[in-house]
């Protein structure tokens, strides 16, 4: 955040020194003609003013830019930041599921790349909630992450099955790491500050070929 300097007032000083002489005495008249009798008092002229002077104060520094509202900034990622979630491990049916991470940018520090790809649906703040997935049986199962919502601050956010990833199909044994997308209306100091969030999916872990429920959805309280 740049930081403007302000003008100070400017300050005048000047002094003028009027001298004159007194007026002549009949004593002192000299018997000159009546011009010369009356000698006019003469100004001295005035002491030129001091030049005046402007006090400006000195430009503040450049400051830091501020980490958005507390978060940790995310080394390669432009205007990404981490909400310092508190990990969660999570058993449901044959899955474990890690909530790993929250990061967030904010419409305007986030790269024309990423606003150009939600231009039709801008959001004020996209939250990321990154995880990964086992699959701990020799069946193939099914989670998804992404048919889940995101509570904060009374706000319920749907999440954005097109750019989340890293759930979906498990064939047996098998892991992925992912990230859940959730645009949110919130600034990012106002998700910061809450220090909180629900998360729900819609489902719980079903066979793949069956739907047969595997167990229950997940619905768990992050802190941060």
């Amino acid at each position: 955040m740049s930081n403007v300097g302000r003008l100070g007032a400017a300050v005048f000083a000047a002094g003028v020194v009027l001298a004159g002489c007194g007026d002549a005495t009949e004593e002192d008249v000299d018997p000159a003609p009546a011009a010369q009798e009356e000698q006019a008092e003469v100004e001295e002229p005035a002491e030129e003013a001091e030049p005046a002077t402007e006090q400006v104060d000195e430009p503040a520094e450049d400051e830091e830019p501020a980490e958005a509202s507390g978060g940790q900034a995310v080394e390669g990622k432009q205007g990404v930041y981490d909400i310092g979630l508190e990990p969660q491990a999570i058993e449901t049916g044959p899955f474990t599921v890690n909530l790993n991470n929250l990061t967030y940018v904010s419409w305007d520090d986030a790269a024309s790349e990423l606003r150009t790809l939600f231009e039709d649906n801008p959001f004020e703040t996209l939250i990321g909630l990154e995880h990964d997935i086992t699959n701990n049986s020799d069946d193939d199962v099914t989670l998804y992450l992404s048919w889940s919502n995101l509570v904060i601050n009374g706000e319920q956010m749907s999440a954005d099955i097109f750019f989340s990833d890293g759930d979906g199909n498990f064939l047996a044994g098998v892991a992925k790491e992912g990230m859940t997308i959730f645009p949110s209306q919130q600034t990012a100091g106002e998700i910061q500050a809450v220090g909180e969030a629900r998360f729900v999916t819609e489902d719980g872990p079903v066979v793949t070929e069956t739907f047969e429920s595997l167990g229950d959805r997940i619905d768990v309280i992050l802190n941060w």
